[in-house]
């Protein structure tokens, strides 16, 4: 009797040792053999490290005026690398992006935004490295200055389509009548551009910091923003159509290997504002296909060829002009 308990007492205490070592094994098996949905292992129930959905990593800031949230992140250094954004927080729509959000989240590679969300504020996504690509709700808006400023891996911006404020084309981010380009997804790895011909405007940072060695810019255009290329450290000679009205401040700023800006003949250029060509110190010379006295007229403002090089020249059909707007030999 006492050997038959003593057998079923073994066979007990094994079959105990081996459901806890199932167990153990489901629940420390290396992370990649886990199944992950909505963020959590479907067999053990362990969250899902690179996922973000719950509260723990998102700050919320209430907006009085609409009645709803804003969300920024609490910590970019523990943020997961996917994320999806709440809808909702307390009952209450989310419909902003606070200004940088998400600002120097450089291990976030997704992230998915609520058809709540109707603004997204400057700098949200500035140094976000490691973002590829983006979908913006038709429900946006508004998109604030340097959202996706440094976002050096970033190759498509998607827009939903029912958006009427905003329209993608090609992975770039355009105004809704393409009249505006707003931004170009500086990740791309094309070495030359060339901008659609309903485009009017290039926008402010639109190319800030790619790495384009050309851009063709069509006759269509009349303003390039300010800032809009500004430290495109690769581009190496730009074509100014006789379009151009204005090149705002600080367009082609540290553009260290432009060596050569050709403006088209006709040219109805008459404002340069300032620093427009601040520090592109490979500069040899401005192609001015009209008068001298022409040139003279436009319009430059303060610091407009600041550490341009001073031996540069701006060849005009009648003659050669030196930095100070004096004709030389």
């Amino acid at each position: 009797m006492k050997k038959r308990r003593s057998v079923w007492l073994y066979l007990a205490l094994a079959a105990v040792l081996v459901f806890s070592l199932m167990a153990f094994v489901a629940c420390t098996e290396p992370a990649h053999m886990h199944e992950y949905a909505d963020g959590y292992c479907i067999m053990c129930g362990e969250k899902d490290p690179d996922y973000a959905t719950s509260d723990e990593y998102f700050e919320f800031t209430y907006l009085t005026a609409k009645d709803s949230y804003s969300i920024t992140a609490k910590n970019v250094v523990n943020l997961p690398s996917k994320i999806v954004l709440p809808s909702k927080h307390e009952g209450k729509p989310v419909t902003s992006l606070g200004e940088n959000a998400f600002y120097y989240c450089s291990d976030l590679e997704s992230i998915d935004i609520p058809s709540s969300v109707t603004y997204i504020d400057d700098h949200a996504f500035e140094y976000c490295s490691g973002l590829t690509s983006i979908e913006i709700p038709a429900s946006v808006t508004y998109i604030g200055a340097y959202a996706f400023r440094y976002c050096s891996s970033l190759t498509d911006i998607n827009v939903q389509e029912g958006n009427k404020q905003y329209k993608s084309i090609d992975g770039n981010l355009y105004s809704y009548d393409e009249k505006t380009l707003i931004q170009y997804a500086i990740g791309k790895k094309d070495k030359v551009f060339v901008i659609p011909s309903s485009v009017t405007t290039i926008g402010y940072y639109a190319f800030y910091s790619s790495n384009l060695t050309g851009v063709e810019i069509p006759s269509s255009v009349t303003s390039i923003g300010g800032y809009a290329f500004q430290e495109c450290c690769a581009l190496t000679s730009v074509e100014i159509p006789n379009s151009v009205t204005t090149i705002c401040m600080a367009a082609f700023y540290n553009c260290i290997a432009l060596k050569e800006v050709t403006f088209e003949e006709d040219s109805k250029l008459s404002s340069i504002q300032k620093e427009a060509f601040y520090g592109c110190t490979g500069l040899t010379g401005f192609n001015f296909n009209g008068t001298m006295a022409k040139w003279q007229a436009v319009t430059k403002g303060t610091n407009w060829n600041k550490d341009v090089p001073d031996g540069y020249k701006v060849y005009c059909q009648d003659g050669t002009l030196d930095r100070y707007n004096n004709q030389v030999a």
